[in-house]
């Protein structure tokens, strides 16, 4: 059996940094900007994914969160 990449990364520079991450088995999405990471709802991501472009496809994501409190 093959893995597919269920993860889709969307990029946009301007006016500051900010990525959508994509899972193909997910209707929402999470949206990583200026420090901070939001769930958007499909109806979200629909709005604001035309100003997005795609950087990749992979496999996975790994990453570290660090909360503050």
């Amino acid at each position: 059996m093959a893995l597919s990449k269920g993860l889709r990364l969307l990029w946009k520079q301007e006016p500051g940094p900010s990525a959508l991450l994509e899972a193909r088995s997910r209707q929402d999405c999470l949206l990583l900007e200026a420090g901070t990471v939001a769930a958007l709802t499909p109806e979200e991501k629909d709005a604001i994914k035309g100003q997005y472009e795609k950087l990749m496809e992979a496999y996975g994501c790994l990453g570290e969160l660090q909360l503050k409190c």
